[in-house]
């Protein structure tokens, strides 16, 4: 995003139009989605997917050339195609790797502006310039995501938890009255025996489904992640002890409510451990909030029954 906002100030500044789009080819590959945008405004920003037969985006995309649709003026019945999605005058720029179209850069142009035919070698080159950078920047941020990415949960791994964690630190630090937030540290109760009697692949199993239902009962602010064999570590924003108790006992509900399943086989899971640390008062460092939590982690691990509400008292001033 900062890339392409550098791009299009300077795109915009050469050509004179008031806003860009960055289109590119979704996952399915039978769709273009708005990667970005810049300088949009609500009445005119253009919806977030295409089908690869609808609008400019999608038709310059497939005839891999510059395409232009211009508004409708006030005394035109039939606008032009696509006109009903684009709002304003708009040009449609293919980014080129060899012959294949990776995206597509779209410049909106307000005012009633048209694109007249002597802007068409500027389009050609800042399309030569731009599909590099573009391209450049979607294989950074593609490198990225898999060195934060877990290879067996698809959720964050440690280092991306990290950095969450120290980010959250930083900015609690730095607020007036000081920003609570919690963090977990969880494990699957006998996950070894697991792995053992049924094989790795079992046990990898196990963690996308304990994974996905621990997910599901976080709230959408909570940051959650994978750390090393069983353990999975949750950053919990703006909540309390309080707050953090409530988030693990719905965790606790969601595996003991749910039946996990290995090509039809049920796997029986003991339940979790869980332990919290709550930023301030546990803590203000990454390494004793992670210490804190992982004690009382383990202080319950394996431990028969219900998980028992483990509290640490803070040590005297003396």
């Amino acid at each position: 995003n900062d890339v392409f906002r550098s791009v299009s100030s300077r795109v915009c500044h050469l050509v004179g139009c008031s806003g860009t789009a960055l289109w590119l080819l979704d996952e399915s590959r039978s769709h273009l989605r708005t990667a970005a945008n810049w300088k949009i405004d609500a009445a005119s920003e253009p919806v977030e997917s295409l089908q690869l037969n609808e609008g400019l985006p999608a038709r310059c995309f497939s005839a891999k050339r510059i395409l232009v649709c211009d508004a409708p003026m006030p005394d035109e019945e039939d606008p032009p195609f696509g006109s009903e999605i684009l709002k304003h005058s708009s040009a449609a720029i293919p980014l080129l790797r060899g012959a294949e179209v990776v995206g597509v850069l779209q410049l909106f142009f307000s005012n009633r502006a048209r694109v007249v035919d002597s802007m068409m070698p500027l389009l050609n080159a800042i399309g030569a310039r731009v599909s590099p950078v573009v391209l450049r920047s979607m294989i950074f941020e593609r490198n990225q995501a898999i060195s934060l990415t877990d290879v067996i949960t698809d959720l964050p791994n440690e280092r991306a938890f990290h950095l969450k964690l120290e980010k959250n630190i930083a900015e609690a630090q730095g607020h007036p009255q000081g920003q609570p937030f919690s963090i977990l540290a969880i494990d699957v109760k006998g996950f070894s025996g697991i792995k053992d009697s049924s094989g790795h692949s079992t046990g990898d199993e196990v963690l996308r489904q304990v994974g996905r239902i621990a997910r599901e009962n976080l709230r959408g602010m909570d940051f959650f992640a994978r750390s090393h064999t069983d353990e999975f570590l949750a950053v919990l924003p703006t909540a309390t002890e309080e707050v953090a108790l409530q988030i693990i006992a719905r965790i606790e509900n969601g595996i003991g409510e749910s039946t996990l399943r290995d090509h039809g086989s049920e796997i029986r899971v003991g339940g979790l451990n869980i332990g919290w640390a709550v930023f301030g008062q546990d803590g203000e460092t990454a390494a004793s909030l992670l210490s804190r939590a992982r004690l009382r982690k383990n202080f319950a691990k394996d431990r028969p029954g219900p998980r028992k509400v483990i509290l640490f008292p803070q040590k005297s001033a003396g």
